[in-house]
């Protein structure tokens, strides 16, 4: 036996111990039945099995269908017609078919048909067969040019489509009218369903559908922080952490590779030989000063003037570098080496991502502000902390059986505490006088939206489904039936059908309404974007140590550093002194300076490279104690 994993939609399958004892019992079994006795041999077969050929004929007045013996068969004398009888085929035709039967030869079909526009619509103070027209009217009378038969259509009494009744175990509508053997085929946008397959069988599909939301739209309330609702508050925090962590990293890699601007001008200081060079490093000993306040003129306006020039990445300059990326735009100061300039393209990649998410999802959310729509899906119905909506659904519908069928208990708790209404009619009213969600197939909504310009679809489709014609089970009329279907599809039959008959009212709105959802973003949406801006970091940081190789390589030669690692070993120590005495605002000072790196007048000495006092000090009395 098998059974159905609910939770995992999995079959799970358990042997049957007794079943090789049953198989035993059932060969030894003879009876006597309608057919005749029946018995069966060690392979499980029936023992001389005999069978009766029969023609298949409907009598004129269209009752029960009627099968005339005209001939047997059995093991012992074979085949056997009666005299002056002649095998028919389904049609009438007496010579075998040869291929696939494309043609049903003039044969009468009773079809069902109820009142649904726009697939089905009674024509009023008509009477004849062309009483009926829609979609599905049209389907039949191309089904009839080309399969070679006529009908007629035959109403439901209740008008339904069909509903099963679990106390009386039986079907009503149109579904009820072909069990009992009423109709012959129902040539209706009948949905698909398992419990339906059970009992009869479909065509294949000729349109898609889904079940829908509509809701009235109404005044939108004011939120003068509206901006920030298509991202969680977790993704504006990573977007604030990443942003000042991307001028930080900018500045570093300025002043670590070989290649940056301020790393290569610090580099230079550091080895450079000639006769300014070692002045700025002496008085950077002596004085506590860093390279970049050397400088050779006391005059403030002069020295704002050269600030104001800089362009060096600073952390000031690298965190403008980000910002301004933000919001589109760039900026004077650039990264020089290849690593921050790599890093650079990866901030920019990333906020080309982040601002197409936002853009996207702002016009969703100001759509339904708008609107006045605070719904956007079915389960949010079953969130709304005061209700708002209520919501309804056609009662004995399909759309309701296929919800309490989900496996998703928030849909049988929808079907529970939805009004079931009798009709989409009803439903469409009570839409219209707000404050009530009308959940049904989509065509229909679509169709009965088109009147009204301040009713919505919200949420897209839940729990798709097909529209397909239904037959009895066997029906010999279903390969025909089927094959011409999927030539019509083909052919895009069907979407001209709908384009026929889906017009917009004279007095109604010229656009039919559907508002997108309006999801707020999470991190869980969007980490990915923020691991491809962690993963270029990683890179830029490879690349720093590749920078570092080169520029190594490149190196001149020294006394003391002639090899590689000799030469690498140097850059680590300068960069290691670079990091204590340059990297910060306030620079280390000798014991005894007054200076806090900013005494313009004794750096203006230095660099007119008079001699130092203390060197003079140092000197005279060195020449008294000689």
């Amino acid at each position: 036996s098998s059974g159905i994993n609910a939770e995992y939609g999995e079959s799970q399958w358990t042997p049957w111990q007794n079943g090789e004892r049953y198989y035993e019992v059932l060969k030894s079994t003879s009876y006597k039945g309608a057919a005749g006795r029946w018995s069966f041999n060690d392979r499980g077969m029936v023992r001389h099995p005999q069978y009766e050929i029969v023609n298949f004929r409907r009598p004129d007045d269209f009752e029960q269908p009627i099968f005339d013996q005209i001939g047997s068969w059995n093991e012992k004398n074979g085949l056997q017609m009666r005299d002056g009888s002649e095998l028919k085929f389904l049609g009438g035709a007496t010579e075998r078919p040869r291929g696939l039967a494309n043609s049903l030869n003039g044969e009468h079909l009773r079809l069902g048909v109820t009142t649904n526009p726009p697939f089905a619509n009674k024509i009023l103070n008509c009477t004849g067969g062309k009483c009926w027209e829609g979609i599905c009217p049209d389907v039949v009378r191309n089904l009839s040019s080309a399969l070679n038969f006529t009908y007629e259509f035959i109403e439901p009494a209740d008008q339904n489509f069909g509903a099963y009744n679990q106390t009386t175990e039986s079907w009503n509508g149109l579904i009820g009218d072909m069990l009992a053997q009423k109709i012959d085929m129902i040539t209706m946008d009948l949905s698909v369903g398992v419990e339906r397959k059970q009992h009869i069988d479909f065509t294949v599909s000729f349109m898609d559908s889904g079940i829908g939301l509509v809701v009235k739209g109404e005044s939108g309330k004011s939120d003068i922080f509206f901006f920030m609702s298509p991202f969680g508050y977790s993704v504006w925090c990573m977007i604030a952490v990443v942003f000042v962590l991307m001028g930080i990293v900018l500045n570093l890699i300025s002043k670590i590779s070989p290649y940056g601007t301020y790393g290569k001008r610090i580099h230079a200081m550091q080895v450079c030989a000639c006769q300014e060079c070692s002045d700025r490093r002496l008085a950077k000993h002596h004085h506590g000063t860093r390279f970049k306040d050397h400088c050779q003129t006391i005059c403030l306006v002069s020295r704002a003037a050269e600030d104001a020039e800089d362009e060096t990445m600073t952390l000031y300059n690298c965190l403008w570098v980000a910002g301004a990326g933000l919001v589109g735009q760039g900026t004077a100061a650039l990264p020089a080496a290849p690593s921050g300039r790599f890093l650079l393209f990866i901030w920019w990649f990333f906020i080309l991502l982040i601002v197409s998410m936002y853009t996207a999802n702002l016009t969703a959310f100001m759509t339904l502000d708008k609107i006045g729509i605070t719904i956007n899906s079915a389960k949010e119905l079953l969130k709304q902390s005061k209700k708002k909506y209520e919501w309804g659904i056609i009662k004995d519908s399909f759309v309701e059986s296929l919800l309490m069928n989900n496996v998703d208990p928030d849909f049988k708790k929808l079907v529970h505490g939805a009004v079931k209404v009798s009709s989409v009619e009803e439903g469409n009213r009570r839409v219209h006088e707000g404050g009530f969600v009308f959940l049904d197939e989509t065509p229909f909504l679509s169709y009965n939206l088109l009147g009204g310009c301040d009713i919505f679809q919200v949420g897209g489709e839940i729990q798709p489904f097909d529209y397909g014609f239904g037959l009895p089970k066997s029906s010999p009329y279903t390969e025909l039936m089927n094959t011409q279907i999927i030539y019509y599809r083909e052919l895009g039959f069907f979407d001209e059908l709908w384009n026929k008959w889906d017009k917009t009212p004279a007095d109604g709105c010229s656009q039919h309404h559907d508002v997108g959802a309006d999801e707020v973003l999470q991190m869980s949406t969007v980490q990915g974007i923020f691991l491809l801006l962690a993963l270029g970091l990683i890179i830029s940081l490879v690349m720093i140590v590749l920078e570092t190789i080169v520029a190594t390589a490149h190196d001149d030669d020294d006394d003391k550093h002639r090899t590689f690692w000799a030469k690498l070993l140097r850059r680590i120590k300068f960069k290691y002194q670079d990091f204590k005495t340059e990297w910060f605002l306030f620079p280390r000072l000798t014991k005894g300076s007054k200076s806090n790196g900013h005494n313009y007048k004794g750096l203006l000495k230095i660099d007119s490279m008079e001699k130092l006092k203390s060197d003079k000090n140092k000197n005279n009395a060195n020449h008294a104690e000689i």
